[in-house]
């Protein structure tokens, strides 16, 4: 809550300073010796603006813009974007179903999670080889299954479309596995962001959940379960 409502505030704030940035920058003459100023100016403020997202997220409160929208078609539209976002000695295999039940969500925050996701299992390789497998699909969810997930209170049993990342990474050990969705925790160097702590903000507000399994010397396995939709693309 708190989060949320100082990011709210905090974005007020920036859409000011963004604007009258850009405003001033249209009124400066190309060889002004302020222009690379106020250009720096709108870069800290397009950063910042960024983190306010992510502290939104975070909170559940994003804007979210909602729409049918298919997890594999996601997936396959970034490949390219992920390639680039993670270790050359990492290889990426995709088991994606084309079949896959849509679900109800925002394209741009999906986004981010797939991202998320699969940038932090290429950290958890680290500097060694290893493989992300990558898969899409849907499941039958009961009570029991839904239990075994965080964040599981009020959800509906029936069928979900899922997005699971798994990692030949070292592994997660049961204290670490406690907290990895806290704000800024890291096992890396400081300064990480919100990282999963964003993920999950943004499935629960998409009214989903998240499965980890983990242990030390053992592969890191994430997956997101989004409710599906009866809904079809035209």
């Amino acid at each position: 809550v708190l989060a949320g409502g100082i990011a709210h505030d905090f974005n007020n704030l920036l859409m000011g300073v963004l604007g009258n940035a850009s405003l001033a920058l249209l009124e400066l003459p190309a060889d002004s010796p302020v222009r690379k100023n106020i250009e720096r100016i709108e870069r800290a403020g397009q950063r910042a603006a960024d983190l306010s997202r992510q502290m939104l997220a975070y909170s559940g409160k994003g804007r979210f813009i909602i729409q049918p929208i298919s997890i594999t078609t996601l997936v396959e539209e970034m490949v390219h974007l992920l390639k680039v976002s993670i270790s050359k000695k990492v290889d990426v295999v995709y088991q994606l179903d084309t079949d896959v039940p849509l679900i109800e969500g925002d394209p741009t925050q999906m986004g981010q999670v797939i991202l998320n996701l699969i940038t932090n299992a290429s950290e958890a390789i680290g500097d060694q080889t290893g493989v992300i497998t990558v898969k899409t699909g849907s499941v039958m969810m009961d009570r029991a299954s839904l239990e075994s997930t965080y964040f599981h209170e009020n959800l509906m049993e029936g069928r979900y479309t899922y997005l699971e990342v798994s990692d030949t990474g070292p592994g997660i050990d049961e204290e670490t596995l406690k907290r990895i969705f806290d704000p800024f925790f890291t096992t890396k160097f400081m300064g990480r962001g919100l990282g999963l702590a964003a993920v999950m903000g943004i499935v629960r507000g998409h009214k989903g959940t998240i499965r980890v399994e983990s242990a030390p010397g053992k592969a890191t396995t994430f997956v997101v379960y989004f409710p599906c939709t009866s809904a079809q693309v035209a």
